[in-house]
């Protein structure tokens, strides 16, 4: 009895073993699809907003477009920031400048300039690169208080010193908002010298590892995305063009299935 009672157990033992094996490559087989799933839906809305940042940095940048989409191609593994990432900074930095009366070219320049210098502050200073693209956005327009934390100092006084040396100008009251926002950004370069290129410096350190390892996966979405989105724009446009069709012919999802005719 007891013999046979072991040999149960065991049985029931191999069966549950059996049985959790099988169930447990299932659930795995299951969090595979909807992993992929949900990595193909973010891919296609990655590649989608990168097109848009593509299509708004022509916009801002115009001629200087192509060279703003070209180094973007390129932050991923020099900044740690992803393409689509890189594009949204510069395009907002310089929708910014030339608000001031830059040309597009030197706006440009000017934004690719503090998109790196933000990669630099946040790896100089441990923080958060997010946080310092704030920061030196507010700094160009005059908030001083965001930008001490990283060693910048934009005092009015000072940024008035700056702007008058650089223009020529005696009077503070002639000085335009686009002669001020220059200064601000030269101060901000003088201020931070010694904080830049250290991305660069210390891309082997384990928190700047991680930024690029996480631009990296950002641009391998986009990649793959954009190549899903033609095939889903022409799925869409298939459907819609169905839908049109019904609603011409005033025909149902319910005649589809069942036709009028047997209905009658």
């Amino acid at each position: 009895s007891f013999g046979r009672n072991n040999a149960f157990s065991r049985a029931g033992q191999q069966a549950g073993g059996a049985f959790s094996l099988a169930f447990g490559k299932q659930l795995g087989v299951a969090a595979a699809a909807v992993g992929s799933a949900a990595f193909l839906k973010s891919s296609v809305s990655a590649a989608s907003d990168l097109s848009e940042q593509v299509a708004k940095s022509g916009q801002v940048f115009r001629d200087s477009a192509d060279d703003v989409v070209a180094w973007s191609k390129t932050t991923a593994d020099a900044f740690g920031v992803s393409q689509r990432a890189a594009l949204t900074a510069a395009a907002t930095f310089g929708n910014l400048l030339e608000s001031t009366g830059l040309f597009p070219s030197e706006a440009a320049q000017m934004s690719r300039k503090l998109v790196e210098l933000a990669a630099d502050l946040a790896s100089f200073n441990n923080a958060n690169p997010e946080d310092v693209l704030l920061a030196l956005r507010s700094g160009l327009v005059g908030e001083a208080e965001p930008l001490r934390r990283f060693g910048v100092l934009l005092s009015e006084a000072r940024v008035q010193q700056e702007a008058m040396a650089e223009s020529g100008k005696k009077s503070v009251k002639s000085l335009t908002d686009g002669e001020k926002a220059i200064a601000r950004y030269h101060l901000i370069l003088k201020d931070t010298a010694t904080a830049q290129g250290d991305f660069a410096r210390t891309s082997d350190g384990a928190a700047n590892a991680g930024r690029r390892l996480s631009a990296n996966i950002d641009d391998l979405k986009t990649n793959v995305g954009s190549g899903l989105v033609p095939a889903l724009a022409r799925a869409t446009g298939l459907l819609a063009d169905l839908t049109g069709a019904m609603k011409t012919a005033s025909i149902t999802a319910d005649d589809l299935i069942n036709p009028r005719a047997e209905r009658n």
